[in-house]
């Protein structure tokens, strides 16, 4: 007898997206995003039934929009007091977030510096020689998992020089700062869906090239974008006995069996 282990609250993003849901056109449930050519759903608009049956029918990778809470847990259309409740807290979060903007700058970098910082002695930076005057900061942008982020805004700062330089990850997470001034600099990384991030103690000397690479967390408590992976194509069980399939081994990249 089959047993359904489907839970909505398994669902994660595997590959974020940097394009916003208000950027999409369509309505409430589904949006067309045109940067990827992909419907994006929207989870907190289906029930946990449509939410399986979109999973059964898309082999568990589809586009979608998640608002998961801190505890780990997905909102559904099951339970709008809960939705009603986050868009309230987000209404709340987004005044207090754009009163401390207005009080600070208008970017939306201006937050509590002493939550993110992290020493950039920790991150194992690589530094290579370079010929003549040049001098650069590079790196690339990852997720917990792994896969890089694209469309990451990135500011450089130079305190005691009033430097300051803007970038965004491109689309293999990569970033380039080329540099005028050697210094100590600090680079900040923010990116929907995950926590903003603060390097500090960046040297950069002229005639080097320093490879910095930043490795993202995701935000506990926000609205993710992106590709879900639903569940692996294995479930690892002491109790379940695993049978692989000819449909299942087709389906791993790069393999194909000849019968």
């Amino acid at each position: 007898m089959k047993t359904d282990r489907f839970n909505v609250n398994t669902l994660r993003i595997a590959t974020p997206c940097p394009m916003s849901w208000d950027q999409m056109a369509g309505d409430d449930r589904a949006r067309h995003c045109l940067k990827c050519g992909l419907d994006v759903f929207n989870i907190s608009a289906m029930t946990a039934r449509q939410v399986r049956e979109l999973v059964r029918h898309t082999d568990g990778r589809f586009c979608a929009k998640l608002y998961r809470r801190s505890d780990g847990t997905v909102l559904t259309k099951d339970c709008p007091v809960g939705v009603r409740t986050r868009r309230s807290r987000i209404a709340r979060m987004a005044t207090a977030a754009l009163a401390t903007v207005l009080g600070a700058f208008s970017f939306s970098f201006a937050q509590n510096d002493s939550k993110d910082k992290i020493d950039a002695a920790k991150l194992h930076p690589l530094v290579t020689a370079e010929k003549g005057d040049v001098l650069s900061l590079v790196g690339t942008v990852m997720d917990p998992n792994g896969a890089v982020v694209p469309g990451v805004k990135l500011i450089l700062r130079e305190r005691s020089k009033n430097i300051e330089i803007n970038a965004v990850s491109d689309s293999e997470g990569k970033y380039l700062f080329p540099l005028k001034v050697s210094g100590i600099y600090e680079l900040i990384a923010e990116s929907p869906g995950f926590k903003r991030q603060r390097v500090e103690n960046i040297r950069v000397e002229i005639g080097s090239k320093t490879e910095l690479n930043i490795e993202l967390s995701i935000d506990g408590n926000t609205v993710l974008i992106g590709v879900v992976a639903a569940k692996p194509l294995i479930e690892m069980s002491p109790e379940i006995k695993t049978v692989l399939t000819r449909e299942t081994l087709d389906r791993i990249p790069g393999r194909r069996l000849p019968f």
